[in-house]
């Protein structure tokens, strides 16, 4: 009977199900050990993550800014150096190494990047945080079920670009004031960093543009979006730094050191050891320029630079501190004249002046002048390939001539008046226009 009690007693025990839900609560618990495990680390990884992009995305704008100037070498050294500000050594390891950037091009349709040997195009830079490199990201919790640390990797891809407005157009950081019975055809640009002015009877074709940063501050007639046939579907909003106008120092220095490495060295000019000096204004024509060298122009006092009548200039760079008068018939080939005479008529011409050689956009033939100060041109200005860049204001009066590539950019205002016709020749001629490189992310 004893034994048969115990027994029964210890089948009643088993039956009780007291302390049941400790054992509920203990598989409770588990999983939301996991769950917050999971979250945690989850969050963790995240953080790692958007630390490494903001790593690469900071390293591949260094790499390509420096490669503009310099070799892959110190544009690889300048983005380890940023990288490894964002994210030190000492508690992330190596994030990036020289064999993590890359250069090359990116393709903006395909979004495909392709290594090129010296290219200044484009880069990519991969920042990671991996076991092989021994920094990976070790978790928290999720170590407890078996993973205890993570490789994360990211890139960034940085390209280079050209604004098509400065390669063809009226840019200016003021004002762009154009009077009336204007043409623009073959997707000119116009545009201002502050707004745009015009008259009635201006005609814009198909695919030009007319841009500011608030097209509401357009200043027109009343009539004028009427008057105007195109400029309704040519106008919007667009606004962007003229690095070019800063760059004119620069770029001056490049052609007085003959600095031929430069990219700003245009290819009509040949000779990159020898820089011939003229010590004092005066008239002179092609024959006292050398082709192919640079040609220093030294002014003093109230002297000033003139270039005789029917004088063509070709394949010469003349750089000078004159302020430079152009007689009638003047004309520029595969030239440039600079002058660092800041004043409002540092060049200044009468009708007709010719920048660029007439030859419906065929390679080569362009000119170029840049100035440190302000430009007026009488009537019949023509651009062929032609360039003004100039830190003041630009002015040019009626029946100027630009259907074949002129591209003008101001530091202050453009001012033109009527009865001109401007178009693009859409890259062919303009080989050795003065640009600037801008940057964005790729994708």
């Amino acid at each position: 009977m004893i034994r048969l009690a115990t027994t029964v007693s210890l089948l009643l025990r088993c039956r009780r199900e007291d302390g049941g839900m400790t054992i509920f609560g203990l598989y409770i618990f588990l999983g939301m050990a996991i769950l917050a495990g999971i979250g945690v680390d989850f969050s963790n990884l995240i953080a790692h993550r958007t630390h490494l992009q903001v790593a690469a995305d900071v390293a591949a704008h260094a790499a390509i800014v420096t490669r503009q100037g310099d070799t892959e070498a110190s544009a690889k050294l300048k983005a380890i150096e940023l990288a490894t500000g964002t994210m030190p050594y000492s508690r992330h390891g190596n994030t990036l190494e020289p064999v993590d950037i890359h250069f090359g091009t990116w393709n903006r349709a395909t979004q495909v990047f392709t290594p090129v040997t010296n290219s200044k195009a484009a880069v990519l830079v991969e920042t990671s945080n991996l076991q092989s490199k021994s920094n990976p990201v070790s978790s928290f919790l999720l170590h407890l079920v078996g993973f205890s640390r993570f490789d994360v990797r990211t890139q960034a891809v940085y390209e280079t670009y050209e604004r098509n407005c400065l390669r063809e157009g009226f840019v200016a950081e003021n004002v762009v004031d154009i009077r009336s019975n204007n043409g623009f055809y073959r997707e000119f640009c116009i545009h201002s960093n502050g707004h745009v002015e015009m008259q009635n009877h201006n005609f814009f074709e198909e695919g030009t543009r007319v841009t500011m940063p608030d097209e509401d501050d357009l200043v027109i007639p009343g009539s004028g979006m009427r008057q105007n046939p195109g400029l309704d579907k040519a106008l919007g909003e667009d606004e962007f730094n003229l690095d070019i106008v800063d760059d004119l120092p620069e770029i001056f220095d490049d052609f007085y050191n003959l600095n031929g490495t430069s990219e700003h060295w245009p290819s009509y000019v040949t000779n990159t050891a020898v820089r011939d000096t003229i010590s004092s204004g005066g008239t002179y024509d092609d024959s006292d320029f050398t082709d192919g060298r640079v040609t220093w122009v030294n002014c003093s006092g109230n002297e000033s630079l003139t270039i005789a009548k029917d004088t063509v200039l070709t394949n010469v760079a003349i750089i000078t501190d004159c302020a430079v008068n152009f007689k009638s018939g003047v004309a520029l080939e595969d030239s440039m004249i600079f002058t660092t005479d800041s004043s409002a008529n540092s060049f200044k011409g009468p009708q007709g002046i010719r920048l660029g050689k007439d030859d419906s956009c065929a390679t080569g033939g362009g000119a170029q002048l840049l100035t440190m100060g302000g430009t007026h041109f009488a009537s019949g200005l023509q651009m062929y390939g032609g360039q003004i860049i100039g830190a003041g204001t630009i002015e040019f009066a009626a029946q100027a001539d630009g259907f074949d590539g002129a591209s003008i950019i101001a530091g202050d205002e453009i001012s033109g008046t009527s009865l001109m016709n401007m178009g693009l020749c859409e890259g062919s001629g303009l080989e050795d226009h003065f640009t600037t490189t801008y940057f964005r992310l790729a994708g």
